[in-house]
This record gives C-alpha cells, structure tokens and sequence, in this order.
C-alpha cells in the first residue's frame, strides 16, 4: 500500500499542474520570508480540501497524542487505524482522503 502512496504523489508531482502551482506559490513565500508558516499550511490545506474529498488534518503541537499513530509499524493501515482512534471524526476512504501532517518536526517516526 505504501508504493502505491509513493506512486501516487510522484504522478501528482509530474503531471497536476494544481500541485505545482501550490508548491510554487510556496516556494515564492519562503524567498520571501515573510510570516509564510501559517501561508503555508493554509495553502496545503486548500490544494487538499480542493482535490480530495476527505482532510485529515494533524497539527502534531496541538494534537499530541497523534504522535501515537506512529509508534509501533508504520504502514498506511496502521497509521490509519490508529489515527482514527486519536481523531474520531476523521474519515478515511482511499483515493478519496488525503492526510496532512503539520508540525512534522514534532513527531520523529512520522
């Protein structure tokens, strides 16, 4: 499941002129330097919520007991199951869910 995962990011990093211009906006604002932390993660959330279905949105600052999803294996499924039980009311349908980590640097394993 994980090599489709790769699959499927690397055909939108190619081929979705959306996904380009998303990361291109964001490249523009680091040069800028400008407050572009929380540009960035409302830029990532609106390519997200205007090409997916479901968001699965983790802030791993606020939402510490994420970090959990990831102890243990680290498989699509796994993580899925046990972000379902951190966030109840996520949804997840594959092809149609996409999940977004922010504050990475929080949680090593992710």
């Amino acid at each position: 499941m994980f090599n489709t995962f790769v699959q499927i990011i690397n055909r939108v990093q190619k081929e979705d002129h959306r996904y380009t211009s998303h990361m291109e906006r964001i490249r523009i604002m680091q040069e800028e330097g400008g407050g572009c932390k929380r540009t960035q993660t409302d830029t990532v959330r609106q390519f997200a919520s205007e090409n997916y279905e479901n968001v699965v949105y983790v802030d791993f600052k606020k939402t510490i007991s994420a970090r959990s999803a990831f102890e243990g294996d680290i498989d699509v499924d796994a993580i899925t199951l046990r972000l379902t039980a951190v966030l109840p009311d996520a949804k997840f349908v594959p092809g149609r869910t996409v999940i977004v980590l922010d504050e990475i640097q929080e949680c090593a394993r992710a």
